[in-house]
């Protein structure tokens, strides 16, 4: 497992990858609200928020499984979407 926390004192961002597709490697379990969307060539993306603060500022956690890899983003005090689409861009294209 490989894992790299990102912080700026204020908040912080949490993304892992191991070995092996379909595994759900972010630590945080029971989401209120998971759905399973497409992004962009076919690629499958989990995504889980907490609905306990309406809005772009949930919690978060991304599971994507890609390349014989599972890889998993959590940020705890929320991620926009254009973030969130940022980080998929820079991993996958």
């Amino acid at each position: 497992l490989l894992e790299v926390i990102y912080t700026d004192g204020a908040r912080k961002v949490t993304v892992r990858k191991a070995e092996g597709e379909g595994q759900d490697i972010s630590g945080v379990y029971g989401h209120d609200v998971t759905e399973t969307r497409e992004w962009k060539n076919g690629q499958t993306v989990t995504v889980c928020r907490e609905t306990e603060n309406a809005g772009e500022e949930d919690s978060l956690s991304i599971q994507i499984a890609h390349g014989g890899s599972s890889w998993s983003l959590f940020a705890p005090d929320g991620l926009s979407d254009a973030a969130c689409d940022a980080f998929l861009t820079a991993v996958f294209e």
